[in-house]
């Protein structure tokens, strides 16, 4: 399993979420850490990596040992 790490924005945004919407997001960034499974999409114009999560969006870097959150958000404002 690659260790997970959240840049202070992904935390910031988690808080924000509900409990049920923040569980759904963390438990699908642990499976996709753990197996590499998901609806992963490398972004144009940006050398990171998007994970689908029903309308959310965690937007992230991966090295071999590390999966680094840089940020999550809704599918309407996070590409802003």
């Amino acid at each position: 399993m690659k260790t997970i790490a959240y840049h202070p924005a992904a935390d910031k945004a988690l808080d924000r979420m509900t409990p049920e919407t923040r569980d759904r997001v963390e438990s699908r960034i642990e499976v996709y850490a753990l197996t590499g499974h998901g609806d992963v999409k490398k972004m144009t114009n940006r050398p990171v990596l998007r994970l689908r999560v029903g309308d959310y969006r965690v937007i992230f870097n991966e090295s071999l040992e590390i999966l680094d959150i840089i940020n999550i958000g809704h599918r309407r404002e996070i590409y802003e």
